[in-house]
């Protein structure tokens, strides 16, 4: 103590503080003592709060930090004792401590890429970083003290963030605000803000990204991923359009082919007209002479020789109610109806047709199977098949008797059993008569 006061006890012994030290500033001592006394108990002076409250110094000579605690002593009110702590160093090292944290902040705000600034809660800038100063376009001078209001259009959410911020709201996400640079011109930037306080006063501060490009380029996105969900949208029209125009070509082609397989069947049916009319000639023929005989016995009363007559005109009928029948049934459309089905005898009862369509130049010859299994078709699609090729087989021939370069073409059918327990029936128009294993 001697040291630090620089007086020695015989000095200072029986002489009041203000005497020992006559530049102190005793009051904020003399409370504490004169507290300690009344209440009978300790009181402190912090150097936090009262900075050197004794005028004291180090053996080098610089000015001790130190606390003091004020006990009172002996009876009520007789005397208190003071203990100063030397607080010189690990105030000292506290400060060290602050000044690198600080210098640590300073070095990051300074090399930071996206804007900072300290602002008050009067909406007042207090700090700005060089990035800052870069991005807005103004100097430090400037920019310090500015209301920070300016900086952001006013339809933007400043106020709102601002607000929120001084409440202590944490901005999550980041907030979007539009800034003004000096120049006038627009850029968008994401906020993000913390509170905090520097003694009894709110302090914000704000970190700014410019997220101009970014921007840009998501919008850019949406454009073009919107222009692909048209391009989609018009590729899939186009799709069901030209699909319409299939289902209507495809349908239109139907009907034509319908017509055509008719046609072709008027056709076959003009071709048939020769022959028919032949039979059913001869058919008339033999019912009228019948009658015409039948007409005569019975005046003459030869009633026994009547059933001669009566029975080949009946046949004669039937025979023409037949052939009539496969011609409707041939020149009319009809719903597919497959039933089982001898070939066979599907093909042996169209001999006389086959044999009037083809004519009496074309040998025809027909080799049918034992016992075939039976098939399941429709017997008129079956017909008009056979009667189709026995056409085209005409047809051949007929070509082939216009240009003698052509070799004969014979038309033969044959119906044949296989091991997988089907019945097929050929018919083949080629160059060479029948096969021995067709």
């Amino acid at each position: 103590m001697v040291s630090a006061s620089g007086h020695s006890l015989a000095e200072v012994q029986g002489k009041s503080l203000k005497e020992i030290f006559p530049t102190l500033d005793s009051k904020r001592l003399q409370i504490a003592i004169e507290g300690a006394i009344d209440a009978n108990a300790s009181a402190g002076i912090s150097h936090a709060l009262n900075a050197s409250p004794l005028p004291l110094h180090t053996q080098s000579g610089r000015t001790l930090l130190h606390d003091i605690t004020v006990s009172p002593i002996g009876a009520r009110g007789s005397g208190c004792v003071l203990f100063i702590s030397d607080v010189t160093m690990s105030v000292r090292r506290e400060q060290f401590l602050r000044d690198q944290q600080r210098a640590r902040y300073n070095a990051v705000v300074e090399s930071a890429p996206d804007a900072i600034m300290t602002i008050d809660s009067a909406g007042r800038i207090r700090m700005a970083n060089p990035a800052a100063v870069q991005q807005f376009g103004y100097t430090m001078e400037e920019l310090v003290g500015t209301d920070a209001a300016t900086l952001f259009a006013a339809d933007s959410e400043w106020q709102t963030t601002w607000r929120d911020a001084l409440d202590g709201f944490n901005l999550s996400p980041p907030r979007e605000l539009v800034a003004i640079r000096k120049d006038g011109s627009t850029t968008y930037m994401e906020a993000s803000t913390s509170r905090w306080n520097m003694g009894s006063r709110a302090v914000i501060t704000l970190i700014l990204r410019d997220v101009t490009e970014r921007r840009t380029i998501t919008e850019a996105l949406r454009a073009s991923e919107a222009a692909a969900r048209n391009a989609a949208a018009a590729l899939a029209d186009l799709n069901q359009s030209l699909e319409r125009r299939v289902e209507q070509r495809t349908a239109q082609l139907m009907k034509v082919e319908e017509a055509l397989r008719q046609s072709q069947k008027m056709e076959a049916i003009g071709q048939l007209t020769g022959g028919i009319a032949h039979d059913f000639n001869n058919l008339l023929q033999g019912i009228t002479g019948s009658l015409n005989v039948i007409q005569k016995l019975i005046p003459l009363g030869r009633i026994s020789e009547i059933d001669r007559f009566l029975k080949g005109a009946l046949d004669s009928a039937y025979r023409a109610a037949s052939l009539t029948q496969r011609l409707l049934t041939f020149s009319r459309r009809q719903p597919v109806d497959p039933r089982p089905l001898d070939i066979n005898e599907l093909i042996l009862s169209m001999q006389e047709m086959l044999r009037r369509t083809l004519g009496e130049t074309v040998r025809m010859e027909f080799h049918a199977a034992n016992k075939p299994w039976l098939i399941r078709c429709d017997a008129n699609q079956m017909e008009n098949a056979i009667l189709n090729l026995a056409i085209n087989a005409l047809m051949r021939c007929r070509r082939a008797a216009r240009s003698p370069s052509l070799p004969p073409t014979w038309c033969w059918m044959r119906t044949k059993r296989h091991r997988m327990n089907s019945s097929r029936v050929s018919i083949c128009v080629s160059r060479s008569p029948i096969p021995a294993k067709a």
